[in-house]
């Protein structure tokens, strides 16, 4: 195993340059938590100078430990103020605008509230934006201004972020859409990192491959008859959880910013007996729209990911949540998945020893990722994906306000799809009582007469009880106050505690 530490050299170490995904980027093969033993920065901060990579392949952060970055975690000084200056910083190194600090290879020169400037390598430099609204990457619309913000576009440029983050102790959330969070109405004091890696390649299965066959294919078609009206109730990531992945962690990258798709052998160390129970192999970046590639897939004749096109989160998010809908789950056509660690180490996953369930997956629970960068999906030829796919889209725009600012459906449904295995939620009275109640969580809350239901600019949307919508200018106390209402009638009516999906993101 190639142990990657948080090594901190000499500044007088020759630069190398910091390799782009899917080159030679540095790769951990493991599900241990190897990085349990990285030392700690120091009281004073650490000044990064570059990242560089030894002849070995093992990633090197390269600096020493001067005070200069002390005043990050310091910060009674004021936004948009350097301690020890008494004022703002003018720009460095003749950049003008918003930009008014500096991050040289993870050197701070810059307060809370000012951009900040972060190098890659090669020339390459991400720009951490001070005093932006969450509102604006959220798909609620609330949220107030973070001390950091930075949209990210491949793993390399994910992982520099992360690594100055993690040496100079700054908090971080990874985000992909927003379509599954709550921020607060203070903001967020640390730096949210928006995942934009977009890449797609898709691979064509070795024909006479033998192996164990999946249980993808067709299945799209189970849960196709389910309850009409409040049907598609779908645990979209985190991003949704999408898109978030955890409230100090977060959620994905990607190599390229291209979204077109390339054919190639199967080259990559997965196993032909993995492979071989699929048609085509999928590989796409954490960042990459989930809805757009559901649709994608299935316009090209490939069944497996047709319930994505009605989940507003990205391929990092879906990963994250185990999002699902008509019948399926994410993890159904799961076949790896990258993530970088708070170091930002990339470490490999098969989904052969993951293990997941309803709405839920071993990375909401795992120290060691910080973001999804990458995912592989195993898909089915099928001449009825294209059809399937859109029967699903004609019923959510029948019985979804998908036009409205929401994060989807707000809480899971107390009854598991079949096969699943979630927390069960009973009725008060037990199993037989339960019996009687709706499937769904929407249902449940139409029938406690919730439809309509505000507290301030949030409300319960009338054509779908599990939306909660910003009919206005919402606060995000209006938002967790009509949550908490609205989990009050249920349990007072049916005896039944409902759970969310959505994860608030606090202010610290």
């Amino acid at each position: 195993m190639n142990y990657l530490g948080n090594v901190c050299l000499p500044k007088n170490l020759g630069s190398v340059s910091f390799p782009s995904y899917p080159g030679n980027f540095p790769r951990i093969h493991t599900l241990g938590n190897v990085f349990s033993s990285f030392p700690k920065a120091p009281a004073g901060g650490i000044e990064i100078t570059h990242v560089a990579a030894d002849k070995a392949g093992r990633t090197l952060i390269c600096g020493s430990y001067p005070p200069v970055s002390a005043h990050l975690r310091n910060r009674n000084d004021g936004a948009g103020e350097s301690a020890g200056t008494g004022g703002r910083r003018k720009p460095v190194g003749g950049r003008t605008g918003r930009l008014g600090g500096r991050a040289t290879g993870g050197r701070v020169m810059g307060g809370r509230g000012d951009a900040l400037a972060v190098e890659v390598g090669e020339g390459r430099s991400v720009v951490l934006e001070g005093g932006r609204r969450l509102a604006e990457v959220g798909t609620w619309g609330i949220g107030g201004p973070a001390d950091w913000l930075v949209e990210v576009t491949t793993v390399d440029e994910m992982a520099a972020v992360l690594k100055f983050c993690h040496c100079n102790a700054i908090r971080t959330v990874v985000i992909g859409k927003g379509s599954n969070c709550l921020f607060d109405d203070r903001g967020f004091k640390g730096c949210v990192i928006v995942n934009r890696i977009a890449y797609k390649r898709v691979e064509q299965v070795q024909q006479g491959e033998q192996g164990e066959q999946g249980e993808q294919g067709e299945k799209g078609e189970q849960g196709e008859q389910g309850e009409q009206g409040e049907q598609g109730e779908q645990g979209e990531q985190g991003e949704k959880g999408a898109d978030m992945q955890n409230a100090s962690k977060g959620s994905t990258a990607s190599s390229s910013s291209s979204s077109s798709s390339s054919t190639s052998s199967n080259s990559n160390g997965r196993s032909t007996s993995q492979a071989s129970a699929y048609d085509m192999l999928v590989h796409v970046g954490g960042g990459y729209p989930f809805n757009l590639l559901g649709v994608e897939c299935s316009r090209e004749g490939l069944s497996g990911l047709e319930f994505a096109g009605g989940i507003p989160g990205t391929v990092g998010g879906a990963v994250f949540m185990n999002a699902g809908a008509d019948g399926q789950e994410t993890a159904d056509s799961l076949l790896a998945v990258d993530v970088l660690s708070p170091a930002g180490a990339l470490l490999s996953f098969s989904r052969s020893g993951l293990a997941f369930a309803y709405r839920h997956s071993p990375f909401q629970h795992m120290p060691d990722c910080a973001a999804i960068v990458g995912a592989t999906f195993g898909l089915k030829r099928s001449s009825e994906a294209r059809d399937r796919q859109r029967r699903y889209m004609d019923r959510r725009r029948q019985s979804q306000p998908i036009a409205d600012r929401s994060v989807g459906c707000i809480f899971r449904n107390p009854a598991p799809p079949l096969g699943s295995s979630p927390p069960t939620l009973l009725a008060a009275g037990g199993a037989s009582a339960a019996a009687t109640l709706p499937a769904s969580a929407g249902a449940l809350i139409d029938r406690a007469g919730l439809k309509g239901l505000r507290v301030g600019d949030a409300i319960v949307s009338s054509m779908h009880a599990n939306f909660l919508v910003n009919d206005g200018v919402c606060s995000s106390e209006d938002m967790e106050g009509l949550i908490v209402e609205v989990k009050r009638r249920v349990r007072e009516e049916f005896g039944v505690e409902l759970v969310e999906e959505v994860r608030r993101i606090p202010y610290d």
